[in-house]
């Protein structure tokens, strides 16, 4: 029993825990190896590593296991662990069923997922492997009391997994971290340390620092599943994307739906890029699929908005009120966990009230930079001048920079906010 859900939790705890917060192409065909672009003009804003032909590093280069088999391999566990009468069945069950979510993105996976999670952990006298899991699932749906709890129950030889969960959910909440992206890396460790570092440079609004340890990441990569070589194109793509550079991400989420096809983060992140660079036919279907395989609303809502850039009123209309109503069902469900997705919907689309509303709920979940800037967001559409300057200044005092909060400087500096 160890064995598989000590591999499951390794994975998770190296990429998965508190990622933002994939599929195949829009033809329904794999994707296409990526290849470097042409240099351009403005080549020296961006970071060398991007012009390099060994990134993205294709299946060609560094292969794993056929991302197909690999997912086949997860089916295949699920079912032979429908039918097991292995005591242990109900946990591997639910560690599976995540795993399995991880890839897909279905709703009804995590929702299984969590359950039986909080069910084993719940045993009078629950396992390390109990714990580690349901601690991984409740700090995923920004259950971090729970998960803390959790963690604190491990025994002794557990520490140090407990500690790595631990430090992401101190980061989510805002409590100062003290990470130093040129310290040596630790034996063993290199990967998820690499990737730490990475995201903490997006956060200080540095890609090229991000995109140097991005790129590094994937040569310390040793291991033959391709789920975690996927994550890394995919967070690459997703800083880019942040820094308004969607032609040069689609790059990155195609890399890693041709080593992962079907793969949810990379998908619905392609589908987005495709609309804002206005190929709204490709991003219909990329939405589409990605919709009808993982049932989220946000992805609803993505698509509502290329219908709308394609000037399909009717048609967005139903998409939207598709995406609210997911919406309200999640929320219901699960408060803590889609409080900030949900945020970003209710504010586009003018519900300032209910944006107000979430932003302040999940301020009392987060206190990190992304969530000042959320409310910093929704004050600024408000027009509330002594709410922004508030949560704007909240931001700042993190002493991170990530590139949301650059966006919103010149309206700071409108309303003389200190």
């Amino acid at each position: 029993m160890g064995s598989n859900v000590q591999n499951f939790l390794r994975l998770s705890f190296v990429v998965f825990v508190l990622s933002a917060t994939g599929l195949t192409a829009c033809s329904g065909t794999r994707p296409t190896e990526p290849t470097a672009p042409p240099m351009t003009q403005n080549a020296g804003a961006l970071p060398p590593e991007l012009f390099l032909s060994d990134y993205p590093l294709g299946t060609d280069v560094r292969p794993t296991t056929d991302g197909a088999d690999y997912l086949a391999h997860v089916e295949g566990k699920i079912e032979q662990l429908r039918y097991s009468k292995n005591a242990h069945a109900a946990l591997l069950l639910a560690g599976a069923r995540y795993e399995r979510y991880q890839i897909l993105g279905n709703l009804e996976d995590l929702d299984f997922a969590f359950a039986s999670a909080k069910l084993e952990a719940a045993n009078p006298n629950p396992t390390d492997d109990a714990l580690l899991l349901w601690a991984t699932l409740a700090a995923y749906m920004h259950e971090f009391d729970a998960a803390t709890a959790a963690i604190n129950a491990l025994s002794p030889n557990k520490v140090a997994a407990g500690q790595s969960l631990q430090a992401q959910i101190n980061y989510a909440r805002g409590i100062p971290q003290a990470i130093d992206i040129n310290s040596a890396l630790a034996p063993g460790n290199e990967f998820a340390e690499l990737l730490t570092r990475a995201g903490y440079c997006v956060d200080r609004g540095d890609l090229f620092c991000a995109t140097r340890l991005y790129h590094q990441a994937q040569f310390v990569y040793h291991d033959v599943s391709p789920v975690p070589l996927a994550w890394l194109h995919t967070q690459q793509g997703i800083a880019l994307l942040r820094f308004g550079h969607p032609e040069i991400a689609l790059r990155f989420f195609e890399a890693a739906l041709a080593r992962l096809p079907n793969y949810y983060l990379a998908a619905e992140h392609r589908a987005e890029c495709l609309g804002l660079t206005g190929k709204l036919d490709l991003a219909r279907a990329q939405y589409e699929q990605v919709i009808a395989q993982t049932g989220n609303p946000e992805y609803q809502a993505g698509l509502a908005d290329v219908e709308t850039m394609a000037g399909n009123a009717e048609v967005a209309a139903g998409w939207q009120k598709q995406a609210k109503n997911g919406y309200a069902l999640r929320l219901e469900k699960f408060p803590n966990a889609y409080a900030q997705h949900a945020v970003e919907f209710f504010l586009e689309r003018g519900d300032l009230v209910q944006a107000r509303s979430l932003a302040e709920h999940n301020l009392t979940l987060r206190q990190d930079v992304g969530s000042y800037v959320l409310a910093a967001d929704v004050a600024r559409a408000e027009q509330n001048k002594s709410g922004f300057c508030n949560a704007y200044q909240q931001a700042r005092d993190t002493q991170l920079n990530p590139p949301e909060l650059q966006a919103l400087v010149d309206v700071a500096k409108k309303w003389r906010c200190r």
